[in-house]
C-alpha cells in the first residue's frame, strides 16, 4: 500500500480512502476505492459506512460605536468586534459493505465505492487577508470519511477522513478566443486622430490551477 498516512493507523492496521480523481464538480459521480491492512483480528466489525460533510464558515472584524455613561456624561466608545457565520451545506451517510463474518483477519482489504455530488454546492474555497484592517477569512470545506462500525460495547468505530476538492462545473468549452475593442482617439475634446485597437487573443475560455495560459496582445495605434 506504499507510504501510509499517520492519520489513518490504528492498534491493528490502517484504513484510507482513495478517489480516483483529484477533484469533482457538483452532479459528478465521485468514484474510489477503500483500502484497509490488518496486521490483527478484528472483532465486531459489521460494514464499511462512508460520510460525505461540508461546510462553509466565514469571519471579520467588524468596528462599532457606543455611548458609555462616564459619570454625568456620554462617550462615545469605539469597539472592535469579531463577526462570524457557519453553515452545514450537506452532512450525509451511506453504506458501502456490509461485512458477512463479524471476526475480520489479518490481510489486506478493498472496497470500491461511488455517490454523486449534490447539483448546486458551491465549489471549495480557501480565503484570508490579514494586511486588510477587517482582517476577512472565509472558507468552503469538504470531506469524506469512512468508517469500520463496530457494535461491541468495549469496542470503537475506525476511522479515517480526508479532503475533497470540489470545484466549479467548467463553462462550454471554447478555443481560440479572440476579442477586440476600439477607441476613438481625440485632442482637444473633439479633433479626431484616428483609431486605436487592440486585440486579444487566448487558446482556450477555461483553465485549470497551475496550468500555464497562453495569450496575444496586438495593439494597433
Amino acid at each position: 500500500m506504499g507510504n501510509v498516512d499517520s492519520r489513518s493507523m490504528f492498534d491493528q492496521g490502517h484504513l484510507m480512502i482513495q478517489t480516483d480523481q483529484p477533484h469533482y464538480s457538483p452532479g459528478e459521480v465521485v468514484t474510489g476505492k477503500i483500502y484497509m491492512r490488518l496486521t490483527g483480528t478484528v472483532q465486531d466489525a459489521t460494514d464499511f459506512v462512508m460520510s460525505l460533510w461540508g461546510m462553509e464558515e466565514g469571519r471579520w472584524l467588524d468596528v462599532v460605536y457606543k455611548q458609555v455613561r462616564r459619570g454625568d456624561h456620554y462617550e462615545t466608545v469605539r469597539e472592535e468586534v469579531w463577526r462570524e457565520a457557519k453553515h452545514h451545506i450537506i452532512n450525509q451517510e451511506f453504506h458501502v459493505y456490509r461485512f458477512p463474518n463479524p471476526v475480520l483477519m489479518p490481510g489486506d482489504y478493498m472496497v470500491p465505492f461511488q455517490f454523486t455530488l449534490p447539483y448546486g454546492i458551491p465549489a471549495s474555497i480557501f480565503y484570508r487577508n490579514d494586511n486588510l484592517s477587517k482582517k476577512p477569512y472565509g472558507k468552503i470545506k469538504y470531506s469524506v470519511q469512512v468508517k469500520l462500525a463496530r457494535y461491541g460495547t468495549f469496542t470503537r468505530d475506525i476511522r479515517y477522513k480526508q479532503v475533497l476538492l470540489v470545484r466549479e462545473a467548467p463553462r462550454d468549452f471554447a478555443a481560440m478566443i479572440n476579442q477586440k475593442s476600439e477607441y476613438q482617439m481625440t485632442t482637444w475634446c473633439c479633433i479626431k486622430q484616428g483609431k486605436s485597437g487592440i486585440q486579444g487573443r487566448f487558446e482556450k475560455n477555461m483553465y485549470f490551477p497551475n496550468e500555464e495560459v497562453k495569450a496575444d496582445a496586438i495593439i494597433s495605434n
